[in-house]
């Protein structure tokens, strides 16, 4: 007997009530096959449940040394950080006032150079107004000196004339006193006149020195002929005399 046919079936007010289909063997799953199940399924027995992951082993124990060199990092790192702290502090505590008065000292010293500048300024206008003066005389000493320069070659020149004049003057004495028959006379006229050709060859320029040594020369022969000849001295004395006014016409203009 069919077990759904016996059943009654309820029917809903309303609505018409429909048979319950059941499957038919055809549509029904077909039962699950060896080959579809799974093979961990498969070869476990009846009753008992798959095998499950291992699980990892625990990390073995750390070991003392590590321990140690870990504790002790971890005390030098603090030892670094307070030793730091303190040097931080030892140099804001010590560095910052040695700054702040180096910098008071800086200031000083700025304030200090900036006065020695002004007087160094001060100093060097006084120097350039000296510079300046000093200038101005020594134009004017450039100007005395040579005007002092053509004084002494003017007085060099009246000397020398004079010595001129006086060698002349002592020639033509010792020719009178020969005229007269007086060498001691001439002698004597002729006393000072070595001395005055000397003082004539002093002011001559270099080149005419052997002019001056010539005279000197014709000089001396005068007075050794005034002791025998009077002749030859009257002579000499006469050459004498018109060397000396051929010098003073070459260097002074015929008078």
């Amino acid at each position: 007997m069919d077990i759904e046919n016996a059943l009654p079936t309820e029917e809903i007010p309303g609505e018409p009530s429909q048979p319950v289909e059941s499957p038919s063997p055809e549509e029904a799953p077909p039962p699950p096959s060896a080959e579809s199940t799974p093979p961990e399924v498969a070869a476990a027995s009846p009753g008992e449940m798959p095998a499950t992951e291992e699980e990892p082993p625990p990390p073995p124990p750390e070991s003392k040394a590590r321990r140690f060199f870990r504790r002790l990092i971890r005390g030098l790192l603090a030892v670094l950080i307070i030793f730091g702290a303190g040097f931080a502090a030892a140099l804001y505590t010590v560095y910052q006032p040695a700054t702040n008065e180096a910098q008071g000292q800086a200031q000083e010293l700025r304030a200090q150079l900036q006065s020695a500048e002004e007087q160094i300024a001060q100093l060097q206008q006084q120097v350039d107004d000296l510079q300046s003066k000093l200038d101005a005389l020594q134009q004017s000493n450039d100007k005395l000196s040579a005007q002092n320069e053509e004084l002494q070659a003017m007085q060099s020149s009246y000397e020398l004339r004079i010595a001129l004049l006086n060698a002349r003057l002592d020639v033509a004495s010792a020719t009178i006193a020969l005229t007269g028959d007086d060498p001691a006379g001439a002698r004597l006229a002729l006393e000072q006149t070595d001395q005055t050709l000397a003082t004539i060859g002093s002011l001559l320029p270099p080149a005419q020195q052997e002019v001056a040594t010539s005279l000197q020369q014709r000089l001396a022969l005068i007075l050794e002929e005034l002791d025998g000849d009077t002749f030859a001295a009257a002579s000499d004395l006469s050459v004498l005399a018109k060397r000396l006014l051929e010098i003073e016409d070459a260097l002074f203009g015929a008078p």
